[in-house]
């Protein structure tokens, strides 16, 4: 899985590289059984997939677990809490 860097520096970047990630969304996820060839679902887990074709991981696929998938979101969530008690600016490489 090869991902990728966004650099930022400041609240302002941060907030652009926010909404510069890609939009991730769920989807099933199959076990293969190589003795008998087979393919099965694997009912209790999702697996998480950017707009731009790239699997990120796996989730529980139960909607009473709470998950956060958009790395925006986050990203966006972080910066909430900096700008509300700013303590230095935020200087960071994130890779996705």
């Amino acid at each position: 899985m090869k991902g990728e860097n966004y650099d930022f520096s400041g609240l302002d970047d941060l907030y652009k590289t926010a909404d510069e990630l890609p939009e991730v969304s769920r989807h099933e996820v199959y076990a293969h059984q190589e003795e008998l060839d087979e393919w099965e679902e694997i009912p209790y887990r999702d697996s998480l997939w950017t707009d731009d074709g790239r699997a990120t991981g796996v989730v529980s696929s139960s909607e009473s677990f709470y998950n956060v998938i958009q790395y925006g979101d986050i990203l966006g969530t972080v910066g909430d809490a900096i700008g509300r008690r700013p303590i230095s600016e935020p200087e960071q490489t994130l890779i996705v």
